[in-house]
Formats: C-alpha cells, structure tokens, sequence
C-alpha cells in the first residue's frame, strides 16, 4: 500500500529545549521486493493524490511476476533509468513501445555534459600554462555552453563521431593551426571520458590532423631595419619591448610579466622570461648587444620597485603601437615586411642568427623550445649551406694569415670565427688550403715544371742529406713519395683553379 513516511526535521533554533515531531511527507512512496529475495526498494511516486499512487501500485503488481511480466519497464524503474510517474503516463496513454525504444537509446547512449562539465572544473589537475585558459575555450566548438554557463546535452553517438567532429574542425575559423589547437583539445578531452571509462576508445584517433602549411615566415631581414624600427617607437617603454623582443626573442607575454629584479646580469645581457606556455618557457634570455642600451635605459628610469611590473601597458596597446610605427617606416620606404606584429619578432630574431651562423641550440634555449626540432622544422632553410662555411672559413683563413685576395667582411660573416681549416699552414707564403699533391709521379712534376724531390735530385739549396728519401718502405702510403710533401706554388694555383 502506498504510504507517507516520517522524516525528523534537523535540529534548528525552533525545537531548542523541544523534542522534535515526526513530520509526515507530502508525497506517497510504494515498497516493491527486490529481485533479491527479502530485500525491498522504495520508490518515490511523485504524486500527493493518494488515489494515483494506489493506481501506481497497481501498475507495478500487474507488469510483476505475478501479471505480464514486463520486467524490462520494472527494472528501468528499479535501476533509476526511469523514473515512476514517467512509466506510469506512458502506461495511461499506451504509448509504453515509445517508452521502450527511449529506453533502449539511452542504454547504448548517454550524456557527455556532465563529465565534460567536470572536466572542465578540474582541468588545472590536468594541464598548466595557458592550457589551463584556452581549453575551456577551445571545447565550447564541440561541446557549447547554455545560457547557464554549463555544457548544453551532448549526446555520445552524435558527439563522438569521427564525422561529426570533423566538420567542427573544418568549420572553424582561421589557419589549420588553429584546427590542430582544437585536435589536441579535443584528444584530451576524450582521453579523459575513456579514462573514466565513459568511452571505450579515443574517437580522435579516427579524425585525421590538419596538415601543416610552410609559409614564408615575415621577418625583417637586415639589422639596420631592426634598429630603426626599435628606435622608431613613440617613448622609452615601447622601444624597450621591441628591444627585448627583437634582441632577444622573447614572447610578449613574458615581456610584460618582467619586473625590474628579473634583469639577472647587466654586463652579461640576461634577463628572466616568465613564460606561460609551458615549463621551457620559464628561461634566461640573452639580449643581443646592439639593442641592449634600449632594454637598460628604460629600466633605469623607471623607477619601478624590484617586484613590480616593469610596463605597464596592455598587450593592445603594444600591437597597436607596433602596427602604427611599422606602416609610418614602410612608409618612409624601410622594408618592413606587411603584417609585421610584436610575435613576429621572434622569426626575425631566429633567422637572423642562423644566417649569422649561431649555435641552433642556443637560439632554441632563448626562444623557450622543448629542443631544436621546431626550429629545423621551420627555419632549417636559413642555415647556411655546408659550401657557403668552408668558402668563408677558407677566405677568413686568409685574412688571418695575410694572403690571398682581400674579400669583404660580408662574405666571412655568416659562420663563426672559430671554424679552421683541417690543414694548418707552415710558413706564410703558403696558402693553408693547398692539397698535397701525393701522386703527380716523376712525369707529373716534370709537367707542371717541378723537379723531381729524391735523394738522386735534391731541390736547389738542399743537401742530400736534407732531401726526402724515395724509397717506397720509407713512405707512410706505398707510393714512393712523402704524403708530407708541399707542392709549389704553381701547383696550388693549379689546385685551387680546379676547386
């Protein structure tokens, strides 16, 4: 029979010094045995009409064991998938096979809202740096919000299709790096319904990523234009961002996180980046020379204290300020590439030093990569090419050494200073870079106009005892001539003619 049960009322103000008084419920509740025998379950009807709970009742004992045996509905009821007043109307208007086949689509299919929207709450356990903002975001493309500020039904067979996902992808807006930002939201998304074992597998394993797309990276190529953009802008705070960016390939981010105490080293040009993006980002950056004074000037006459903010100014205003002195340059005919924004700075600062021949490593160390292979990735075409080190390391060789033809300093510039021939020279009127010739032969050298270097025909000014022996067992490589031996000058002529 149906019945009103008791409940005590929490204990509040009202009952202090009181006993609290059993309170009947307004609503009728029916006890149905449990497919375990000696158990029981009670199920709220929902109603205050006594009369509909006695008919609630009824339609219970008749779908039982004892009436038709409809124990698919009793158990959707019993297990919480329906609820009680629900299969009681679709009992009074005999509409139960619709009831039926709602039921049996949200056996294979449920809900996502819930656990997107947990995912969404908890996200910080999860990711860090801008993740953190931008995933909340990037979701809504799959999973929109209501006017509530909570995620809308999202139904799994729909939301899950590989299909269905790719058309969000494709729909949305900008360059495919944008659609592979929303591919990486959304696999991590679906990783954690697998791992909360919603899902069997991750349907974006099926949804193919956008391709990358090489472009032209935009950047200014010559040094000169650099320093005449920083010095170009409108007052002393600007040109130090656009010196720090510029110099030292910081992201703007970082730039107007910096405080006066993250200047780490004046005579070694370092400063601290408090990047967001991930944790390589949090790095010492090397500011180059030229642009150095720009950085110090500003942070001298700040007067900002050590922990507080060194510009204070939007991330607008600098786009802003950027864009209005790059067009007032372009128009004064200064190459500065169209489109030119303070993150391009960063490609700037990337190709300029390896043109300049820089140890890729330390480029990617400033710029806060993971390793060098998003910079091969991108710029691996500016480094210069194995022909253009040894042509430079050859001609600065000989600007050292003081022979050979005076070339410009822009033909030495793209390799460092460091690089030496394999072969080092033994007095200075020899070129460094002669090759030796080992198997010119008698004949040979008689051709070119050498004399034959033996014990039988000593070089003029050489006793015999100082001539180089001929005998083939007192050779290093079999041929009957010392591999040591230095040709004239006419040969190396002849040699370098050939290279």
């Amino acid at each position: 029979m149906p019945y009103l049960p008791k409940y005590r009322p929490k204990q509040s103000d009202a009952f202090v010094g009181e006993k609290p008084t059993a309170v009947a419920s307004r609503r009728y509740w029916i006890t149905v045995p449990d497919a375990k025998p000696g158990r029981y379950i009670h199920l709220p009807t929902g109603t205050t009409d006594r009369a509909t709970a006695e008919a609630m009742e009824d339609m219970l004992r008749m779908f039982g064991r004892s009436g038709s045996r409809q124990m698919d509905l009793v158990d959707a009821v019993l297990t919480k998938r329906c609820t009680l007043g629900r299969l009681f109307d679709h009992h009074q208007f005999n509409t139960l096979h619709v009831l039926r086949a709602e039921l049996e689509a949200q056996r294979t299919d449920i809900d996502l809202a819930p656990y997107v929207e947990t995912w969404r709450a908890t996200i910080a356990q999860r990711h860090a740096g801008e993740s953190i903002r931008k995933y909340r975001r990037w979701s809504q493309a799959l999973f929109p919000l209501g006017d509530d500020g909570r995620v809308e039904s999202a139904l799994r067979s729909v939301v899950a299709d590989p299909g269905h996902i790719a058309d969000v992808l494709e729909r949305l807006p900008g360059s495919n790096t944008n659609r592979r930002r929303h591919h990486e939201c959304f696999t991590a998304i679906f990783a954690y319904l697998v791992d909360k074992r919603v899902m069997k597998s991750n349907p974006m394993h099926e949804v193919a990523k956008a391709k990358r797309v090489k472009r032209e990276q935009p950047h200014i190529a010559r040094l000169t234009d650099v320093l005449a953009l920083v010095a170009a802008m409108p007052d002393a705070r600007m040109r130090a961002i656009a010196a720090l960016a510029e110099g030292g390939g910081m992201e703007m981010q970082a730039i107007l996180a910096m405080r006066p105490i993250d200047v780490l080293n004046v005579s070694e040009r370092i400063v601290f980046a408090h990047g967001s993006k991930n944790v390589y980002r949090d790095r010492q950056v090397v500011i180059d020379a030229e642009l150095w004074p720009q950085v110090m000037a500003y942070v001298e006459s700040s007067g900002a204290l050590p922990l507080a903010l060194l510009f204070d100014i939007s991330e607008w205003r600098v786009r802003q300020a950027f864009r209005e002195t790059c067009e007032a340059l372009r128009a004064r005919h200064v190459p500065i590439p169209e489109g030119y924004a303070p993150h391009k700075a960063r490609h700037t600062y990337t190709i300029r030093h390896l043109e300049a021949g820089d140890d890729p490593t330390l480029i990617a160390e400033n710029l806060g990569h993971a390793d060098v292979s998003t910079m091969f990735r991108d710029y691996a075409k500016y480094r210069p090419k194995a022909t253009e080190i040894r042509r430079a390391a050859r001609e600065a060789q000989r600007l050292d050494t003081g022979t050979g033809p005076t070339v410009p300093a822009s033909a030495v510039a793209q390799v460092s200073a460091q690089v030496k021939p394999p072969h080092a020279a033994r007095s200075l009127n020899e070129s460094p870079n002669t090759m030796t010739a080992k198997r010119l032969g008698r004949a040979g050298k008689e051709r070119v106009g050498l004399p034959p270097v033996d014990s039988n025909h000593p070089p003029d000014g050489l006793t015999e005892a100082q001539a180089p022996q001929s005998d083939r067992k007192r050779t290093s490589d079999g041929t009957g001539h010392d591999p040591n031996t230095q040709p004239s000058a006419q040969v190396s002529a002849q040699v370098e003619e050939g290279d």
